[in-house]
Parts: C-alpha cells; sequence; structure tokens
C-alpha cells in the first residue's frame, strides 16, 4: 500500500467509515473484483501448493442491463438516488479456477467462496447441496465420473455463528468418505468444505502464526484494528491483502456503493441465504409434487411455496412489507395475506 492508501484505511476505519468486509454484497464485489484476494483463500484454505493459471467468476446475481427490468431493485436505487448502475454488478462469489500441478498438468476446480452472517438451520444441508449439485451438473449421458471438475466451498461464518457446536477449532475442514471404510476419501479433491468460523478464533494480531490465521483476523476484526495493528497484520498477510483493503476504501469512500452495500447491509438478511431457500425448497418442494401432479407444475409450485416460506420468515424478523415485496417478487397484498 502507498502512504496515502494507508492513511485512508485508518481515517475510515477512525471514522467509522469503512465498510466490513463481512457485509454479504461487500464481501461478493472484493470477491469478483480482487483475483489474487480469492486465489490466496482458496490456496491457502483448501491447502493447494499448486500453482494457480487464472480463475473467473461464475454465476452473476444481478447485471446493470437488468436493473431496469428487476422492478424491485429499480425503485429501490431511485429511492437511494444511485445513478450509476455499474456499481450495483454483484457476481455470486463461484469461482472457477484454473491449476497446474507439479507435474505440469492442468486441471480445473469449482469453488463456492461463501459468507454467512445469519444463523440459519439450513445451512449445513445447503453447503453439502450446493457442491453434490455442482459436481452432478457437469455430468450428461454417457459420461464418466472422470470428467468431473473438482468442487470445494469455503465457508466464513461471521457475527456470532457457530455451526459446529462440537469442534474447538476455528477452521473445521470434511471430505466425502467412503461409508465402508471412513479412512478412504472417495475422490482426491472433490467434495471438499472448509467451515471459517469467525468467532472461534481467538487470536491477535500480536499472536497470528499463519496465513490461516491472518486472514480470519482481517476478514473478522479490520473495523476494529488500531493503526499499529493494521499495519501489522497486512505485513503478515502480503500483496494480496494489501490490495483487497485498498479496493474496501475505495469502496467505502464511493457514496452510490456505499449506499447500496449499506442498504442490504440493514436489511439484515443475507440475499445469497434467500435465493437458496428459494431454489432448494423450490426443488425439493417440486420434485415431490411433480411426481402426482407433473413435473413442470410441480417445480413452479413448489419454487413457488420456497419463496412464500422465506417472506414469512422474513416477516417473523420484522422486516418492512416493502423491503420483503423487493426482494421476492411477492406483491404487498401477497405478503400481508401471508402474515395472517
Amino acid at each position: 500500500m502507498t502512504q496515502i492508501d494507508l492513511r485512508q484505511l485508518h481515517d475510515c476505519i477512525s471514522q467509522k467509515k469503512l465498510l466490513d468486509i463481512k457485509n454479504d454484497l461487500v464481501w461478493k464485489m472484493l470477491i469478483s473484483r480482487n483475483q489474487g484476494f480469492r486465489h490466496d483463500l482458496i490456496k491457502t484454505y483448501l491447502h493447494i501448493d499448486d500453482d494457480i493459471l487464472g480463475s473467473e467468476m461464475v454465476i452473476p446475481i444481478l447485471l446493470p442491463s437488468e436493473v431496469k427490468s428487476n422492478t424491485g431493485m429499480k425503485k429501490s436505487l431511485k429511492a437511494l438516488s444511485i445513478k450509476d448502475q455499474s456499481k450495483v454488478y454483484i457476481t455470486d462469489a463461484t469461482v472457477r479456477v484454473t491449476f497446474r500441478n507439479k507435474q505440469g498438468k492442468s486441471y480445473t476446480m469449482i469453488v463456492f467462496l461463501e459468507m454467512q452472517n445469519y444463523y440459519d438451520d439450513d445451512y449445513l444441508m445447503r453447503s453439502y447441496l450446493y457442491v453434490a449439485r455442482e459436481e452432478s451438473d457437469q455430468l450428461k449421458a454417457g459420461d464418466t465420473f472422470d470428467k468431473v471438475q473438482p468442487v470445494a466451498q469455503i465457508a466464513f461464518c461471521g457475527k456470532n455463528i457457530q455451526y459446529l457446536a462440537g469442534e474447538n477449532e476455528f477452521i473445521s475442514e470434511f471430505r466425502v468418505l467412503s461409508l465402508n471404510n471412513p479412512r478412504l476419501i472417495i475422490a482426491k479433491q472433490s467434495g471438499r468444505w472448509v467451515f471459517v468460523e469467525l468467532n472461534k478464533l481467538d487470536k491477535t494480531v500480536d499472536n497470528v502464526t499463519n496465513k490461516r490465521e491472518a486472514y480470519a483476523l482481517f476478514i473478522k476484526d479490520l473495523i476494529n484494528l488500531t493503526e499499529r495493528e493494521v499495519n501489522a497484520l497486512i505485513a503478515k498477510g502480503g500483496v494480496h491483502m494489501e490490495e483487497v483493503a485498498t479496493d474496501l476504501v475505495r469502496l467505502s469512500l464511493d457514496p452510490d456503493a456505499r449506499k447500496v452495500m449499506q442498504y442490504y447491509e440493514k436489511l439484515g438478511f443475507d440475499i445469497g441465504s434467500m435465493k437458496s431457500h428459494s431454489f432448494i425448497r423450490g426443488i425439493a418442494e417440486g420434485k415431490a409434487k411433480g411426481k402426482a401432479e407433473g413435473k413442470a407444475e410441480g417445480k413452479a409450485e413448489g419454487k413457488a411455496e420456497g419463496v412464500a416460506t422465506v417472506a414469512k420468515r422474513m416477516l417473523a424478523a420484522g422486516h418492512d412489507i416493502s423491503v420483503i415485496s423487493e426482494l421476492t417478487g411477492l406483491t404487498p397484498q401477497e405478503i400481508t395475506m401471508l402474515a395472517r
């Protein structure tokens, strides 16, 4: 970082202007805009020593061109006085990475880089389904499993979330194992889950000993660190931590970007969770209904019920009907009916 960048970062922190990297949309924006940062996270938390040749974001959430046709988002941006729609571009934090191993052979891995800020009983199941779905969707009739690209998920659990109550370490790793032989990993790379529970990280800047701890502390506490602590942590984290910190300052000082990020932070609801609730519950319920009523009709009804479930949860959490309408696409009248 340049001295100016460092000064701006410290000023943002001291003046409480720095956006929280744990904000779901801030996280997705930083992941999509900072290739070195996402590469660092992937190699660090998956213990991969192979060289990364490149990566690309996989699934867009909202493109600038789609804002015009998205009534709820259009109203939100108008209310926020957002004029530059390009600042609303967000991608889902799903990355397709190309590696080269020590033997010179290239391979591709799909990695979910998740930020989970709100407790959800279904989150662990969703995590498993994300990976399983991504693997199964790669196969077509006649394909063999050796064509499946490895899939992994790295999930950072913020706020005071604790999913793995029996685990003392702040990082928990899981692999797909054989039911007959628990020591046998079915796939060398595929089916990997890494959960980073930030509230379990019991470290200060001075006693951080490795890059996993450094990045976890950076994500967990950057907005609360002193100038000395920030300088020391960035020195331990390396150049890509510097780059993403600089980009976070840019976002924090950009009035339009700041409005969008803070708007969704105030909602207290993770957009990714809402979409996945709708997708997973909708598909599951849709398949069940499809057996009796026809597959297409069943899926449509199942998805509708999934959205209704999300709307009910948001109502129970105290969100305004106008906000629920914007995020789910339901009309205020439909939401009012759900509240009865």
